[in-house]
């Protein structure tokens, strides 16, 4: 009887979650291409069927422009229940940037106490001062939920308040951003233009737009009547080949 093994496709070639970097095949162009240009200032659209590596391509430019000195964050709104957890989740990404605010943040959520109240209490939590003192509403879910208009306004302002208190780019990834198009996170023609007048005047942040419905996400970002038309470059890519 032969020692070899079978390994199943699913193990050789996984398609239901993103892999790692070390486990990509035939993308290295374009993620090299992505962190190039979030790395330059500049937006780039992902869209394209599930399954197709986006998510993979997406999260190594992002280490990438990590690994570059650039602040990084990423949301996935198919997770997001509304814009109080959007905003939410944004903020406390973009925070843990800062290493110590990291740590207080990690501390906070483990012993499930108030990330709010940690941070009210961390020496480096300069937030009066160099992120505006709006910023505490998207802090606790509860006080998001309040005034979830409000809170997503704060946490689309934070990444540019950032990078001028810190002096450094900061790169956004939303995922599966066609949801923004339903009613979950509000009016999808009044969050679209409030999301293009936050981000163009936000001079030191890149964004990386993903989804999965790629007509929805061409239907954002195309038409000349829409809110985000051409506020990204869209990516397509790469046929991975045989070979590879």
């Amino acid at each position: 009887m032969s020692d070899t093994q079978r390994v199943g496709s699913v193990t050789l070639f996984p398609t239901d979650y993103p892999v790692s970097a070390g486990e990509m095949i035939g993308r290295e162009d374009d993620v090299d291409r992505v962190a190039m240009a979030l790395l330059g200032g500049a937006n780039v659209v992902l869209a394209g069927p599930r399954r197709t590596g986006k998510t993979t391509v997406a999260d190594a430019a992002i280490a990438i422009c990590a690994r570059e000195g650039a602040y990084v964050a990423a949301v996935d709104l198919f997770q997001a229940s509304g814009a109080a957890t959007l905003a939410h989740q944004l903020s406390l990404g973009l925070l843990a940037n800062r290493p110590r605010l990291r740590r207080a943040i990690g501390d906070a959520s483990r012993a499930g106490r108030s990330v709010l109240g940690a941070l009210r209490t961390a020496a480096t939590y300069r937030a009066r001062e160099d992120l505006g003192q709006d910023i505490e509403i998207t802090l606790e879910l509860k006080l998001a939920e309040r005034d979830p208009a409000g809170a997503l306004l704060a946490a689309l302002e934070l990444p540019q308040r950032l990078a001028d208190a810190d002096d450094r780019r900061v790169v956004v990834f939303f995922d599966e951003f066609q949801d923004i198009a339903g009613k979950r996170f509000g009016d999808p023609d009044t969050l679209t233009r409030q999301i293009r007048s936050v981000l163009q005047r936000s001079a030191r942040v890149s964004v990386l737009f993903a989804g999965s419905i790629e007509h929805l996400m061409r239907d954002l970002f195309a038409p000349t009547d829409r809110a985000l038309s051409q506020f990204g470059g869209f990516h397509e890519l790469a046929p991975i080949t045989p070979e590879q």
